[in-house]
């Protein structure tokens, strides 16, 4: 299980090319098999590789500046705990010790009746320090993924483009960055 990329260094090839070799173990047919796509506009998007179906950006691939590549592997990227809740207040779990307040915030569900016609309908959502928080008639838990605080390497590299490299396509990584912030407060955790 895994994947293979190599790069080689136009100091290191006799034509004095950059080579880029991505080996993704990928089968060759079926859902989770690379599509090849050419994204390219007149704002600056220019970048071709691999896709797989429905998927928004190139996974695999390149630009005029940079090229890159992602490999699997099997960690165990989620944890669920149960959270022990003070019989005084039933909004503060124990962590480390101490009685700690759950965040509470509201999500509107808005349902669409009939033409033009709505309802919002809200409920109420939970966060604790290990990250979203459910309750439930058998108790209170939350969810830990790998990547709720900062996704770190599973940022796509392309997002971070030096400004001096491409300033076309600085400017849609940078509304790319504002539309994913803008979802993110539903999933990030506080620092605790």
């Amino acid at each position: 299980m895994g994947s293979n990329t190599l790069a080689v260094s136009p100091k290191r090839t006799t034509d004095g090319s950059t080579l880029l070799d991505i080996n993704s173990h990928q089968p060759w047919t079926g859902p989770v098999s690379w599509y090849e796509a050419h994204v390219h506009s007149e704002e600056g998007w220019d970048m071709e590789g691999g896709v797989f179906p429905g998927t928004p950006v190139i996974l695999h691939g390149h630009n005029r500046n940079l090229g890159w590549a992602h490999t699997v592997n099997a960690p165990d990227l989620a944890d669920i705990y149960e959270l022990e809740i003070n019989p005084a207040n039933d909004m503060q779990y124990k962590f480390d010790g101490q009685w700690k307040d759950l965040e509470k915030f509201d999500i509107p569900i808005t349902v669409k009746i009939f033409g033009s016609f709505t309802w919002t309908v809200h409920r109420d959502a939970f966060r604790s320090v290990y990250g979203p928080t459910i309750r439930n008639e058998r108790g209170t838990y939350a969810i830990r993924y790998a990547g709720y605080v900062d996704p770190g390497p599973l940022r796509p590299p392309f997002l971070e483009i030096p400004a001096e490299v491409d300033t076309a396509m600085q400017r849609k990584a940078e509304r790319w960055k504002a539309l994913c912030a803008k979802y993110r407060p539903l999933y990030e955790t506080k620092a605790a």
